[in-house]
């Protein structure tokens, strides 16, 4: 039993970083592929994520075997949300055409919702919650350098294991060719939304000083969220500035809302460091973020209104069942009455990811994606009256951090189990575990 004890002291951070790690590395293979679609997964996706939620569900079943008891680890609704969303989106793929592709995609949406029920199960307490905090700030730093290196002096910029060197990530501003950086997320816009949905998460316990993560820790969160920032603007993803900038207000708002009198000023000075530091690192860059603001976009905003008209005609045809998981791109022709055919030149789903939902799995099943979001939520805006420093600001930050992510997904396509989700899911499970530290915390600790 001594044994089992110390090797469950080594597993359990091996496993827990494997999860964080698992949004920010794109280790993955897909058996048996079909690439026949931009966006639609081409194979039985086999992921880092997928592999860790299995270990880390096998871990807790032998835990239970030695008489470990039973934890509620999510509301008993959002397990009731989990198994509806499953079963809809599976009877939805009867009948379509592409059943394979769509039989893949429902496989990677059920590993993501594993992945949500095994990230709420393992940091679901203070110390792990804390530790939580810390991973996604390594994963992030990790990110964040490689992408500012990838922008500054040109390595890293080709490793085709990733999918990392595409010709659409070097693009021509004003007659010169600059490469965006795109870290290890495969393209800069995802590299863009991976970064504005994390940057939140780190900042929040700096700016309000959370005194259970350590001076030394907090500095090194700051130096990482600066790193994230200067990596966002080579991503020179307008989208990601756009919704970067719109979270940074909401984050300020709450956290000087919530801090205490005495303690707004200290806030205030942290995020006036925050800002130089952004202006600092945006100078040197100044010539070419402004040609990216005010160059041409060559269609690129006007594209996504005939892309959205087509959506919106799928879905008044098919309001219910939806034309099925990965069927978007078999089926956008047929409901394709723009004047520009704009299925026809530009071959990929709405840039919407509500829309796109919507339109594959219907509004009743997006509806239930969306009522699984906002049970996360509630519990993120419960533990946001906590008096435990910890738990209020992560709560601040994941709270900011999904703002940021359907703010940037109103411009982007994701079907549901696609890896762009997976930072989605990330935050429902982060949020149900904190939901979790926060019910456990001795009653009277919500702020008045």
């Amino acid at each position: 039993m001594q044994i089992t004890e110390r090797a469950h002291r080594v597993i359990e951070p091996l496993l827990q970083a494997a999860l964080i790690a698992a949004v920010g590395l794109r280790l993955e293979i897909n058996l048996l592929p079909i690439r026949k679609y931009n966006e639609s997964l081409p194979g039985l996706n086999i992921s880092l994520m997928l592999l860790a939620s299995l270990a880390a569900l096998a871990v807790r079943a032998l835990r239970r075997r030695r008489g470990e008891p039973r934890e509620r680890i999510v509301p008993p609704a959002f397990g009731v949300l989990t198994v509806v969303l499953l079963v809809w989106c599976g009877v939805g793929l009867a009948g379509t055409s592409e059943i394979v592709l769509g039989f893949y995609s429902w496989f990677s949406l059920a590993a993501c919702l594993l992945y949500t029920w095994m990230i709420a199960a393992e940091f679901g307490r203070r110390d792990t919650l804390a530790r939580a905090v810390l991973l996604v700030a390594c994963i992030l730093g990790v990110n964040g350098l490689v992408g500012v290196l990838q922008g500054t002096v040109g390595w890293l910029t080709d490793i085709p294991a990733l999918s990392i060197g595409k010709a659409e990530n070097r693009q021509l501003f004003a007659g010169d060719t600059i490469l965006r950086s795109v870290g290890l997320q495969v393209t800069a816009n995802s590299f863009a939304w991976f970064l504005a949905t994390l940057l939140p998460i780190v900042m929040a316990p700096v700016l309000l000083g959370v005194p259970a993560l350590t001076a030394r820790a907090r500095r090194a969160m700051a130096g990482t969220a600066v790193i994230g920032m200067l990596a966002l603007l080579l991503s020179y993803s307008r989208g990601g500035w756009l919704a970067y900038a719109a979270t940074m207000l909401l984050l300020c708002a709450m956290a000087l809302r919530s801090a205490a009198p005495a303690d707004r000023r200290p806030v205030r000075r942290r995020l006036m460091a925050f800002a130089l530091a952004g202006a600092l690192l945006a100078a040197p860059f100044a010539g070419p973020i402004y040609t990216r603001l005010t160059e041409d976009d060559r269609g690129a905003v006007y594209t996504r209104i005939p892309l959205a008209l087509v959506a919106i005609d799928m879905i008044a045809a098919r309001p219910l069942r939806g034309v099925g998981l990965s069927e978007y791109e078999a089926e956008m022709r047929g409901y394709d009455r723009t004047p520009e055919r704009i299925s026809e030149d530009f071959s990929w789903p709405v840039h919407n990811i509500v829309l796109h939902q919507a339109a594959e799995i219907g509004v009743p099943g997006l509806a239930v994606f969306l009522a699984l979001v906002g049970l996360a939520v509630r519990e993120a805006l419960l533990a946001a009256r906590s008096r435990t420093p910890l738990v209020h600001a992560t709560a601040i930050g994941l709270l900011c951090a999904m703002f940021a992510f359907f703010l940037i997904g109103m411009k982007e396509p994701g079907t549901l189990g696609s890896p762009q989700m997976r930072l989605c899911f990330l935050g429902c499970g982060l949020m149900l575990a904190l939901g979790r530290v926060h019910r456990a915390d001795a009653p009277g600790t919500e702020r008045r």
